[in-house]
């Protein structure tokens, strides 16, 4: 079966025919491909699955229920699925779908339908059935955790399923229910009814249901409004009532004007009316800063939120905005003593932003500065980075390291971090998460303990810094003691030359060095910076990796060492440990990294697991100079910290061994033939990496791939390539004759056809035409 090769054809005759085509003819003779279709593609033509489920086959509901991605870009399908009420879409919607859902699939659901298993028990949806069962499913919920509407509903449908004698008992109905009792169904059904309605919501609004309000599709909006005016109803209600899209405008002010923390997030967006709009004092600081994220994030005029809305502090939250930069470089600029009057009124201060600025005057920097800091830090991100150096003498501890931790980069905060005294600036520096790796180089370079130890812990870090980091330079006690906590996030490489040997068996158990050369570089450090004893020390100690499951150290490269090792001569011992060294070295040189990368070989993709080091710039500059081949271009961003320039040059390479095709590519045989020959199975993935790496083009593809399902299943799958359908497209125009019936066909035939697809078309159009 080739389904995506099918709808590849349904979709190019589609594009031919200007959107025309006749979807139910394609959709009834391709019967066969529908269901893995529905069921699994995410790029299916609307028309397409509207002319499937037309069939009415449960077995196709069912399938496409089970397609969560599709279902999540047309949401309304799942309403016209729901109301089938198939075995398939109901067990889907009792694991996943809402409640609105669940309950219209159950209502379809037929009595006498599968047994639904657990997936009813106790859902409160069984309120409306299939089953009288069902009904007592919810009821095992636990009544007092139902609405009133439910209480109504499960009393309406036991009577529907059971008689009027069914029920429950009155001590277990609401307050709200039991008095009315008995009632025949046509009561029970108006009761239900009338509390499914409006009544219905504004009582679950007020009883903490307010995620029910969605269910109702009509509200008496005037009902609601009085019933507001009376008893306002409280956040999460109030947010609930002004997010639906038929909520009238002047009520959902009315909404927002009592509760803005929670209804500023949930209206479809703030209007103008609403951010100048006074705030209750209960909670206005809160409010404040909703609202005025709200407002940027729905892009409301810059004027307006610089100019008109209040409290500043609020609005500077969040704001990023041209027109800030320029007041604050106007009436601020880098003056200290007008930045410090608004450092120490901005979280007070009741005005607009622009009222704020324009009222600075000069002030000594204030004491306490716990409030308003993300507001600060927005101000000092539209300013010039003289302000902040101006600054910087005046500045506390904690606003420091908000500006160095949170604030946009500014080069010059490292000149002055490393020129200043206080230590402060450069540890505030080196907690900054985005730190670039020069930066980091030259914090490593003072060895202050403290910041070698943050420097280290940052993601980004070189590996090379690390290494360097851990042979010997000071650490701070408690980054040591972190350390030893750390079980992820270490690198091979980190334990090559680790002065620490506590911490080097450590990083040993956690992190596998790999390759024969790195495992000798570990033990030639540890040789020369703690003698021999210590390397007998570690080969005694039989270490048990704890995140992997190979022997730390690999027996060949034990058994060299230990050869060493046994040599008691101290100079024979010497000249032997000293070849072991220079031929490590080789290794490890520009010169022996060039002909790892040329040499021919069939492990691409372990040469760059090992635990090395390259020494990229050189490589960079060889490349240059003579391209790397293919096949290690191809499989280099596997390495650690490669150049973008590697990255991108191998991005489009072929790797020989991915298939038989890039295999006969790379021994030199003509792509047309590839494409042509007839093989067995049926891998298409080369056919992306050929595009991608030019060798070949869709045009060429669809005239000469073999089998014509091969290629069609990617031009008709969910990730297909827009070329892939355009190409197809094009062919289509120039060899289809417009009959449908060969479309039909062709769909028919691509499964078991051993030609390319243009010649697939060409045979169908010329069987209908006949």
């Amino acid at each position: 079966m080739r389904a995506n090769a099918a709808l590849a054809l349904f979709e190019a005759a589609a594009e031919v025919g200007g959107g025309s085509v006749d979807w139910p003819r394609l959709v009834s003779g391709a019967r066969e491909v529908l269901t893995p279709l529905l069921r699994h593609h995410h790029r299916l033509p609307r028309p397409f699955v509207d002319a499937a489920l037309d069939l009415g086959d449960p077995a196709l509901f069912d399938a496409l229920a089970d397609n969560e991605l599709y279902l999540a870009e047309h949401p309304d399908l799942k309403e016209r699925l729901a109301r089938r009420g198939t075995p398939g879409v109901t067990q889907r919607a009792l694991r996943s779908w809402d409640l609105r859902l669940q309950r219209l699939a159950l209502a379809a659901y037929p009595p006498d339908g599968p047994d639904l298993g657990r997936l009813i028990q106790q859902q409160r949806a069984g309120v409306v059935g299939p089953t009288g069962d069902a009904v007592r499913e919810a009821w095992r919920f636990g009544p007092v955790k139902l609405t009133v509407a439910e209480h109504w509903r499960a009393l309406a449908t036991l009577s529907r399923l059971e008689g009027p004698d069914s029920g429950f008992p009155d001590s277990s109905l609401h307050q709200d229910v039991w008095p009315h009792l008995p009632l025949d169904l046509e009561e029970l059904e108006a009761h239900a009814a009338e509390w499914e309605g409006t009544r219905g919501a504004i009582d679950e609004l007020r009883r903490g249901f307010p995620d029910h309000l969605y269910m109702r599709a009509e509200l008496d909006w005037a009902a609601v409004a009085q019933r507001h005016a009376q008893i306002p109803f409280g956040g999460p209600a109030a947010a609930a009532l002004a997010a639906r899209p038929d909520c009238p405008d002047d009520f959902r002010f009315t909404l927002f004007l009592a509760e803005p923390a929670a209804v500023a997030p949930a209206v479809p967006r703030l209007t103008e009316e609403m951010a100048l709009a006074p705030l209750p004092k209960k909670g206005a600081a809160k409010a404040a800063k909703v609202v005025a994220k709200r407002a940027v994030a729905d892009g409301l005029d810059p004027g307006l939120l610089l100019e008109r809305m209040r409290p500043a502090g609020a609005v500077l939250e969040t704001v990023r905005l041209d027109e800030l930069a320029k007041l604050v470089e106007a009436r601020l600029g880098a003056d200290p003593d007008k930045w410090s009057w608004v450092r120490a009124r901005l979280s007070a201060f009741p005005g607009t932003v622009t009222e704020l600025l324009e009222a600075a005057g000069t002030a000594a920097w204030p004491e306490r500065t716990t409030s308003a800091r993300a507001g600060f830090v927005t101000l000092l991100d539209h300013a010039p980075a003289e302000a902040h150096l101006a600054l910087l003498d005046r500045m506390d501890e904690q606003s420091v390291a908000d500006l160095f931790t949170r604030g946009a980069w500014r080069p010059e905060w490292l000149d002055r971090a490393i020129a200043d005294p206080r230590r402060v600036l450069r540890v505030a520096l080196a907690s900054r998460p985005s730190l670039d790796a020069a930066s980091a180089e030259r914090l490593a370079a003072l060895d202050d303990p403290e910041v070698n130890g943050l420097v280290f812990r940052r993601t980004n870090t070189p590996h090379r810094l690390r290494m360097r980091l851990l042979a010997g330079r000071p650490f701070d006690p408690q980054a040591r003691a972190q350390l030893f906590q750390q079980t992820g996030g270490w690198h091979g490489t980190d334990a090559l030359d680790c002065a620490d040997q506590e911490l080097q068996r450590h990083i040993i158990r956690h992190v596998r060095v790999r390759g024969k050369a790195a495992q000798l570089r570990l033990l030639l450090n540890l040789w020369h910076r703690h003698g021999p004893d210590a390397v007998r020390d570690l080969f005694a100690a039989e270490l048990k990796p704890a995140n992997y499951r190979v022997t730390p150290i690999t027996p060949p490269v034990r058994k060299r060492v230990e050869q060493v090792l046994a040599i008691a001569e101290p100079g024979a011992r010497q000249a032997a440990l000293d070849e072991l060294e220079a031929e490590v070295a080789a290794e490890e040189s520009p010169a022996g990294q060039f002909a790892l990368l040329r040499a021919e070989r069939t492990d691409h993709t372990l040469l760059f697991k090992d635990s090395r080091l390259w020494h990229w710039d050189v490589i960079v500059a060889e490349h240059r100079r003579e391209p790397l081949p293919d096949p290690i271009l191809a499989t280099i961003a596997e390495a650690r910290e490669v150049p973008e320039e590697l990255v991108e040059a191998g991005r489009d390479k072929l790797r020989p061994w991915d298939s038989e095709q890039a295999t006969e590519y790379a021994a030199g045989r003509p792509v047309e033939e590839i494409m042509a020959a007839p093989r067995e199975g049926h891998y298409g993935g080369w056919i992306g990496k050929f595009t991608a790496a030019g060798v070949v083009t869709w045009e060429q593809l669809l005239r000469h791939c073999v089998p014509a399902g091969l290629p069609l299943d990617i031009a008709g799958g969910s990730a297909s390539p827009p070329e892939a359908r355009a190409a197809l497209a094009a062919l289509l125009a120039e060899v289809w004759d417009g009959n449908l019936e060969a479309i039909v066909l062709a769909a028919a035939m691509v499964a078991g056809f051993p030609g390319p697809p243009a010649e697939l078309l060409a045979v169908a159009t010329a069987a209908v035409a006949a």
